[in-house]
């Protein structure tokens, strides 16, 4: 949260982080609109990030994720018989950035031997570990058992 409350407007004059009550957000946790500058999560989402609560973290990072990676792009809706590929979807994009960003597989590799070990070090949720986990080891980047 460092990054989002200080960093990022210290880098950056015209970021905002916006924390919206639920009333406002409704289901939503989070959003960015990039070309604004503007990420905004729910007030318990906020106040879970600040509290080290995993799944608020990814939230969080997932939002910066689509902030930096597409302050640029105009997304654009396509037909719903023309499927995108992974790569091409910025929602997968948001979240193997925050993936990457909340853990890192060169630490994962010098450090932890178990999804334990990932979600004590990393602070970060049982599924977030595997799903890192599992693309770290796909990438010969880890060996487990």
């Amino acid at each position: 949260m460092h990054v989002l409350e200080f960093t990022l407007p210290m880098l950056d004059e015209n970021f905002e982080l916006i924390v919206l009550d639920e009333k406002t957000m409704g289901a939503n946790h989070g959003f960015a609109k990039p070309t604004k500058g503007i990420i905004a999560l729910r007030e318990d989402v906020y106040y879970g990030a600040i509290d080290g609560n995993p799944r608020d973290l990814m939230t969080a990072a997932h939002e910066l994720g689509h902030l930096l990676l597409h302050h640029e792009t105009h997304f654009m809706r396509t037909s719903a018989d023309v499927p995108l590929r992974a790569f091409e979807d910025s929602e997968w994009q948001a979240n193997c950035f925050a993936g990457e960003l909340l853990v890192p597989a060169n630490i994962v590799a010098s450090e932890c031997e178990s999804i334990n070990e990932v979600m004590e070090l990393f602070g970060v949720s049982r599924e977030a570990a595997k799903v890192q986990t599992k693309a770290f080891q796909k990438e010969g980047l880890i060996n487990w058992s």
